[in-house]
Order: C-alpha cells, then sequence, then structure tokens
C-alpha cells in the first residue's frame, strides 16, 4: 500500500485544522489537491470576484509549491456559482 502524505502551504495550516481537511494528498506520483477558494491567510473571502479568482490561483500556486509542484502539468475543474461570472473567470485563466 502506498504511504499518503498530507501536504499544508505554508501560513495556513490553522485553517486546514479549524475545518478538518488537507490542502492535498500525495499518493506515490499522484497529488491529490483540495478544492481551494479565493480566501485570505485569516479565512476571510475577497471582497470581489476577480480578486476571489485571482486568490484562488495564488492558494493553488502555494498548495502546489509545498509539494514540490507547480502548475504546469493539470487537471483543472472549477466551479461559478454565478453564470455572469464565468466570462471573467475565462479571461482570467487566460
Amino acid at each position: 500500500m502506498l504511504q499518503r502524505e498530507a501536504i499544508f502551504p505554508a501560513h495556513r495550516h490553522a485553517l486546514y485544522e479549524a475545518h478538518r481537511y488537507s490542502a492535498a494528498i500525495r499518493s506515490g506520483d499522484l497529488l491529490f489537491v483540495s478544492g481551494q477558494v479565493g480566501s485570505r491567510e485569516d479565512g476571510s473571502p475577497e471582497p470581489v470576484f476577480e480578486d476571489q479568482v485571482r486568490r484562488a490561483f495564488a492558494n493553488l500556486r502555494a498548495v502546489l509549491a509545498a509539494a514540490g509542484c507547480t502548475l504546469d502539468a493539470y487537471c483543472l475543474t472549477y466551479r461559478c456559482s454565478r453564470a455572469r461570472s464565468v466570462a471573467s473567470f475565462i479571461l482570467l485563466l487566460a
């Protein structure tokens, strides 16, 4: 059986501990990353949608960096709860 390792980015461990989950789990050569949201280090959300998207990707990069990875090779699944926000989201990905 493969050994599993919990991954936590710097400065956000308390947030994950409070909600009882890991930012990511490494199992062998695979890294499974939990959903990342646009929250600040204290857990409060960015008030502007575009800033939430930027922050979510910054949080994702921090998790990947903690695991020694980058966004060079990834499979991204995302959820936008407001249809009008999808266009802004896509522009921010470019």
